[in-house]
C-alpha cells in the first residue's frame, strides 16, 4: 500500500512538472506572456513573447522577424537563445545565460544580467545597459557598446566591426581584419601601445592603436575608462577617434537613430507583405 500511495505521489510530481514546462510554439502574430518555467519556446513568423514575472525559458529558438522579450524583474529568466533570420531578442532585466545571433538576427541588453554573446554572420548586437560577462563577435557581425559593461572579455574576429562609445569593457582581443573603433578623448596609451596618427578630421586627429597594452581614456560623457588591449591582429584595426563631446553625441545619435528606425520600419514592411499574402490564401 506505501509503494502505491508512493508511486502515485510521484506520478503527480512528473504530471505537475511536464504541465509546468510544456513547450511554446509560436506563429504568426501571436503573443504570449511566459510567467512560468518552460522546457523550449519557438518563435516563427511575427510572433512576440515577453518573459515576466516567474517565467522561464530552458532554450529559446526565434525565427523569421520573431521577438522575444526578457523582462523578467529578477532572476533567472532564460538559459539560452538561439537567434535566426530577423529575429530579436530584447533583455531589459533578469539573468540569462547565454545568446548566439545568426543571419541578420540582433540582440539587445538595455539591463540585467546575460552571460555569453555569441554573434555570427550579420548579426549584430546593442549593450546599453545591464552586464555582458563574454562578448564575440564572428564573421560579419556587428558590436555597438553605449553603456552596460562587459565583465570580462569582448573579442573581435574575422570582418567583424566593433564600436564602442561609453560603458566599461576591461579587455579586448581583435583578431583577423576586425575593425575596432573607441569614440571618446583624452586617450593615453601605455605598456607597450602606441597612437599614430592616420587622419585629421574637421582639424581632430584621429588614431590607430598599434601593438598590445593598456589604453585609457574619457567618454564623452565624462566617464572615465581603462581597456586592456591583449591580441591585436597585423590585420586587425583598432582605432581611437577623438572628435569634441557636443559634436560626438550628436554625430552617435544621428547613427544610432536611423539604425533602429531603420529595422522598425523593415519589420512593418515585412509584416504588411505577410498579412497581403494571408489574405490571398
Amino acid at each position: 500500500m506505501r509503494a502505491g500511495r508512493i508511486l502515485a505521489a510521484a506520478a503527480v510530481v512528473l504530471a505537475t512538472a511536464s504541465v509546468a514546462r510544456t513547450d511554446i510554439v509560436l506563429r504568426g502574430v501571436e503573443h504570449y506572456d511566459v510567467t512560468a518555467s518552460h522546457s523550449t519556446g519557438v518563435l516563427w513568423e511575427f510572433s512576440t513573447a515577453d518573459v515576466v514575472s516567474g517565467g522561464y525559458i530552458d532554450n529559446a529558438y526565434v525565427h523569421d522577424d520573431a521577438i522575444l522579450r526578457v523582462r523578467r524583474p529578477s532572476g533567472s529568466a532564460l538559459y539560452r537563445a538561439w537567434v535566426y533570420d530577423a529575429g530579436q531578442v530584447a533583455v531589459s532585466s533578469g539573468v540569462v545565460s547565454r545568446l548566439d545571433a545568426w543571419g541578420t538576427g540582433s540582440v539587445d541588453v538595455d539591463g540585467g544580467s546575460v552571460g555569453d554573446v555569441y554573434a555570427y554572420e550579420t548579426s549584430s548586437l546593442s549593450i546599453s545597459g545591464g552586464s555582458v560577462w563574454w562578448v564575440s563577435a564572428s564573421e560579419t557581425s556587428s558590436v555597438d557598446i553605449s553603456g552596460g559593461s562587459v565583465g570580462l572579455r569582448l573579442n573581435a574576429h574575422d570582418t567583424s566591426t566593433v564600436d564602442i562609445s561609453g560603458g566599461s569593457v576591461p579587455s579586448l582581443g581583435a583578431y583577423g581584419r576586425s575593425t575596432v573603433t573607441l569614440h571618446g578623448h583624452g586617450f593615453l596609451a601605455t605598456g607597450g601601445l602606441s597612437l599614430v596618427e592616420y587622419d585629421i578630421v574637421n582639424g581632430v586627429p584621429q588614431y590607430e592603436v598599434i601593438g598590445t597594452g593598456a589604453l585609457t581614456g574619457t567618454w564623452f560623457d565624462g566617464s572615465l575608462w581603462t581597456l586592456q588591449i591583449e591580441a591585436n591582429d597585423l590585420g586587425a584595426t583598432i582605432l581611437a577617434v577623438p572628435e569634441p563631446a557636443s559634436l560626438s553625441l550628436l554625430a552617435l545619435l544621428a547613427l544610432s537613430l536611423p539604425k533602429r528606425g531603420a529595422l522598425a520600419a523593415s519589420r512593418r514592411r515585412r509584416l504588411a507583405t505577410w498579412v497581403r499574402a494571408r489574405t490571398l490564401w
